[in-house]
């Protein structure tokens, strides 16, 4: 359930890129974040990508980029280049990504090029819950990421889930991952307790259907950016508290979220979470 002191979390636009969106809140007291998945080396679309996140940064001071992953495979400059993948990075770089986790096919060109294009992009948080990551990856992402509102007492709590089921085991090498099941759904809400975070995102490279049933058995999450089965929601969908918005492929469209908080109240205090998190302890890597 979304906070009291958020007055408004709900209104989630699929963005064609010729036209930002026409919001009606108070700058000063909204938050946007412009979510993206499943670009799969889309490089034609980024001219249009960056004018409309120069037009929100222009008029709103609190503009967060994100993605949900794949952002490789699928286009032969992206695939093909010298150094595979460089010129997708080199865009995402430019563009200033916030935060972003990783999809399944961010492994297809080996675990050496998602380490190069973690370090290409310094600015950006690699978050990735559900995921032990091998020593060539190992510091490239966090497990939890927590990104403060610059003037306001609102910090906005991120972690990052994927399905790794289709990715070529030759490239698992150290990994080992879990699926989400039904007790860690329950057990999410706890992670984000843990940092007394006002606002609580999850970036989900898990698909369609698994990101339905975290709606059901996760309160208190507000927003779901999700990604992987290519699903398009042009309104998104709102459950339970639960904002969650899917932006089709190979960046079609852009999701627009707009969040319209209050700064008269603290953040709240939580309890201690009731369970260890993360999940993937002593799980090995799994193909389907």
């Amino acid at each position: 359930m979304i906070p009291p002191r958020i007055l408004l979390a709900g209104l989630a636009c699929l963005c064609p890129f010729t036209l930002a969106q026409k919001l009606k809140s108070d700058p000063h007291k909204t938050l946007i974040i412009i979510s993206t998945s499943d670009m799969h080396g889309n490089l034609e679309k980024f001219p249009k990508l960056a004018t409309l996140v120069k037009q929100y940064r222009a008029k709103y001071p609190h503009v967060l980029l994100v993605d949900s992953g794949d952002y490789f495979m699928g286009n032969p400059y992206v695939d093909d280049w010298e150094k595979r993948g460089e010129p997708l990075t080199v865009l995402m770089n430019k563009l200033k990504y916030d935060i972003v986790t990783i999809g399944n096919h961010d492994l297809d060109y080996g675990q050496e090029a998602l380490r190069d294009h973690i370090k290409g992009m310094p600015g950006t948080k690699f978050v990735v819950t559900n995921v032990n990551p091998s020593p060539t990856l190992e510091n490239c992402f966090s497990p939890y990421a927590s990104i403060p509102i610059k003037g306001t007492p609102i910090s906005i709590g991120f972690i990052g889930l994927v399905d790794l089921q289709t990715t070529d085991v030759r490239r698992m090498s150290g990994i080992s991952w879990k699926l989400p099941d039904e007790e860690d759904y329950k057990g999410i809400t706890d992670r984000f307790r843990l940092h007394h975070n006002t606002i609580n995102v999850i970036l989900s490279h898990l698909g369609y259907d698994h990101d339905l049933k975290m709606m059901k058995y996760s309160p208190n999450i507000d927003v779901i950016l999700g990604g992987h089965t290519h699903v398009m929601l042009p309104h998104g969908h709102l459950r339970t508290g639960t904002l969650l918005s899917h932006t089709g492929h190979r960046l079609s469209h852009a999701g627009v979220t707009e969040i319209t908080f209050s700064t008269e109240n603290p953040p709240p205090s939580f309890p201690s979470p009731r369970r260890p998190f993360p999940w993937t302890k002593g799980f090995p890597a799994t193909r389907k």
